[in-house]
């Protein structure tokens, strides 16, 4: 693709109907210096064609070199992994190990071809993990390589089982962890408690001190991440390696923006651009992949839960291509080697800047690229496709986790356990100790905790991708998936059609209290069902308070609960309601976790303020990425027409994020504001007031209502006061 056909891809798509921003971005390249290792790694890196270092990778190299914990922070495609593999060649100059821990099995595999050049030099590498057959895991435990990749769901297993790994662990001397920057929420937490068992088992058993080296995506606070996460401090190592030109187009259409996707692909294609489509999630990648068939465009689909043949398959049909669509979710986000990608498609925003630039960045690694947003008609997509420099020049928000989600962290006490006693008094959390002892997954013996037969089944049972409970979806006898409970009520209840793998399943109910739900077969393909909820929060604690005018703002746990009384049949395709169903008796759960909630002591004089209050409570939601960087499903809202609004963490104990509004609560509101008044519609639309997950179908709404509160919250801000 040259630069003289950018216009003419404009145009072609503009003559679609779409209206399209278009922004040039030049990334300078970063200064060139030589490598300065010592002479056997160098060869080893001119192995692996590298002859010189940007000025931050050699940076990187003199602290990992001093024996530091390192955290390379650089935009996507710059070369972070060439200066934190200096830890695995100069460990095995010294006859040590190294662990390298990626975020997927693909990932892991696409780097092993990278050590594999290395053989000529005597390192041996390996991967340990799900895919790896059992004879093979055998012999890696018992010949260790000099380097290991592997990934945190599996750390969790070695850790358990440590024993068997004696050999790995008396020689690894570095922790090395890719793509930092995904380590956040739900997952996030329970990989910090991780690495504090992989820290103090390291310390306790085998008396060495891990050296951990990080590779993150651009963030904002990388110091207050990674300590948070792990605890320590670390050097922060930030900089640009290869340059780049990207051409940026933003896409609004009057039609589904799936479609528009499609027939953007379609162009491309037309012209032998090599195409990477990206969605946000397994339904939508689906949806896309039928959609496709329908148009006749020849489109391949990746997604998580395909087979390690499948995949690879897939990658390696997508490489040779020298043309060719691929539709994938956030599996291809990361840097497996697919070739050089002309053109990347967003199918609406990727929920964050971080995820946003790490899928646009797979576009022109050769130097130049194209990268196109759709937009969803939601709020968040509507206010980037206004103001695409927030994404575009922005280096990425900050990243949150909370290790210490007492619903997290209980069950990696009981592992720690498992690994070695603890002794009282040895971590903070002894209440929690003492009610694992109470719930006998955890038994005393003087001064130490063990774990119990049943806290050791618990402990390998957990998930580290989730939290609570989950419910096993069966088909035919055999299990084809799972969701944690709190989803599964509002996905897979009674006559809930569920897409999977590209098939349509109905559900014939859920069975709570076995943790079941049966799917069949279900041949129509034109429809889907949507829930019908109520929700409700009651106060528990309150941990702080601001007060200003006639508002008060406050943060503190609630108890959630989930009421799915029934459901909507829609049309897959235009969104129409077919029909609606009541149940019998609802579905429920209900869940502690942490809220922010906003009392209007005076209301504004308004008609219908509870209408109003609704329309500014899934606002201010849709704007609460902006403030996070995390995804707006991470929040749940609810509004009361007598003056007061939640804004809660979708995920029992949360993680911090309303903390995070808490405390910049004033930019949350003046975000919300500017959406509202922005929006050119009248009476509320989906790029403004209506939000697809709202338990009430967006009933009981008024835009007018919203914009009047927003402009009452902003003036009652001056008068701010803390309590």
């Amino acid at each position: 693709m040259l630069e003289n056909e950018v216009e003419e891809i404009i145009r072609e798509i503009e003559e679609l109907g779409c209206y399209v921003k278009h922004i040039k971005e030049e990334i300078k390249e970063g200064k060139k210096v030589g490598l300065g290792v010592e002479k056997e790694v160098e060869y080893m890196y001119n192995a692996l064609g590298i002859t010189y270092f940007y000025e931050f990778q050699r940076r990187a190299v003199e602290k990992i070199k001093e024996g530091k914990n390192v955290l390379i922070s650089a935009p996507t495609a710059s070369g972070k992994t060439e200066a934190f593999i200096y830890a695995a060649l100069k460990n095995f100059k010294e006859n040590k190990a190294t662990l390298i821990i990626y975020p997927t099995k693909a990932l892991s595999r696409d780097q092993l071809k990278r050590f594999s050049t290395l053989k000529l030099y005597g390192i041996r590498a390996e991967i340990y993990d799900g895919d790896t057959p059992s004879s093979k895991r055998a012999k890696i435990r018992e010949n260790p390589p000099h380097i290991l990749l592997t990934n945190f769901d599996m750390l969790h297993f070695i850790l358990l089982n440590h024993k068997k790994f004696h050999k790995f662990f008396e020689k690894l001397e570095t922790m090395i962890i890719d793509e930092f920057h995904t380590y956040t929420g739900v997952f996030g937490s329970h990989v910090g408690n991780i690495i504090r068992r992989a820290k103090r088992l390291l310390s306790k058993v085998y008396k060495k001190k891990l050296q951990i080296v990080l590779s993150s995506a651009t963030i904002e606070n990388p110091s207050e991440f990674s300590r948070s996460l792990i605890g320590e401090e670390f050097e922060i190592i930030k900089g640009r390696g290869r340059g780049k030109v990207a051409h940026h187009l933003i896409i609004n259409s009057n039609e589904s923006y799936l479609t528009t996707t499609l027939r953007i692909a379609k162009i491309l294609s037309k012209k032998k651009i090599k195409s990477l489509i990206f969605a946000n999630s397994h339904a939508s990648v689906e949806r896309l992949g039928l959609l496709a068939k329908n148009m006749g465009i020849s489109a391949r689909v990746y997604r998580a839960g395909f087979t390690k043949k499948e995949r690879e398959k897939l990658e390696i049909e997508f490489k040779r291509d020298k043309e060719g669509v691929l539709i994938s979710t956030s599996a291809l986000e990361l840097g497996i080697d697919i070739g050089d990608v002309n053109a990347v498609v967003l199918a609406g925003f990727a929920g964050t800047i971080n995820s946003t630039k790490q899928r646009l960045g797979r576009a022109g690694r050769k130097g130049f690229g194209l990268a196109i947003f759709v937009a969803r008609e939601n709020p968040l997509d509507s206010y980037y496709s206004e103001y695409p420099e927030l994404y575009i020049f922005k280096g990425g928000e900050s990243c949150y986790a909370n290790p210490n989600n007492e619903y997290i962290l209980k069950p990696h006490l009981i592992s720690m356990a498992k690994e070695t006693l603890i002794k009282e008094g040895e971590i903070e959390h002894e209440e929690l100790l003492k009610e694992l002892v109470k719930e006998k997954l955890l038994q005393k013996f003087g001064v130490f905790y063990a774990p119990t037969k049943e806290g050791v089944k618990f402990a390998r049972k957990i998930s580290i991708r989730g939290i609570g409970d989950e419910i096993k979806i069966i088909y035919r006898g055999k299990i084809i998936g799972s969701r944690e409970k709190n989803l599964a009520i509002s996905e897979l209840y009674e006559g809930a059609i569920y897409l999977h793998n590209t098939k349509f399943f109905i559900s014939k109910g859920i069975d709570m209290e076995k943790g079941v739900v049966e799917v069949e077969e279900f041949n129509e393909e034109k429809y889907y069902t949507k829930p019908l909820s109520e929700k409700s929060a009651e106060i528990i604690e309150v941990y702080k308070e601001k007060k200003f005018g006639d508002i008060r703002l406050s943060l503190g746990k609630v108890e959630i609960t989930n009421n799915v009384y029934g459901f909507l049949l829609k049309d897959l395709f235009s969104n129409t309601t077919l029909g609606e169903h009541e149940f019998e008796t609802p579905y429920s759960y209900e869940m502690e976790s942490n809220s922010l909630w906003i009392d209007f002591e005076e209301l504004p004089e308004i008609r219908n303020v509870g209408e109003g209050l609704h329309a500014y409570e899934h606002v201010a939601i849709s704007m609460s990425p902006l403030l996070t960087g995390s995804d707006d499903k991470e929040l749940g809202g609810i509004s009361y027409s007598d003056g007061r609004i939640y804004i809660y963490e979708g995920i029992p104990g949360g993680i911090g994020l309303v903390d995070v509004l808490f405390r910049r609560f004033e930019e949350l509101a003046r975000h919300t504001k500017k959406r509202l008044e922005s929006c050119k519609c009248e009476f509320g639309c989906p790029k403004c007031i209506l939000d697809p997950m709202c338990g009430n179908d967006n009933r009981f709404l008024s835009k007018d209502g919203g914009k009047t509160i927003a402009k009452f919250l902003i003036k009652e801000l001056k008068k701010v006061k803390s309590l």
